[in-house]
């Protein structure tokens, strides 16, 4: 599952990723392709007004920022909607940082 804003908000993580760490790149170039090459393959949840209230819903009860709000209703309607289980995963931090 993805919301459409997803690819962006991964492809500029992973920008900011290398200007911060360029020993990361060829992580990260993986990544890109991984990401490239999956993302045909997502569910995708387009904006909708029902979608932007529950983000708004979301963002005020658990402190999120917009774009994460959004995303965490993206998973919530999808799991509504869907009879496949739905695994939601979000950090903002890569494994091994300080």
């Amino acid at each position: 599952m993805q919301h459409a804003i997803t690819e962006a908000e991964v492809m500029a993580g992973m920008a900011r990723r290398q200007r911060e760490v360029p020993g990361d790149a060829e992580m990260l170039d993986q990544g890109r392709a991984q990401l490239i090459q999956s993302w045909p393959h997502c569910a995708i949840v387009e904006v909708s007004q029902s979608l932007v209230e529950t983000a708004g819903r979301f963002a005020d009860a658990f402190a999120l920022r917009g774009y994460d709000s959004v995303q965490l209703a993206a998973a919530h309607e999808l799991h509504h909607n869907s009879e496949q289980p739905l695994t939601f995963a979000c950090f903002d931090r890569l494994f091994g940082d300080d």
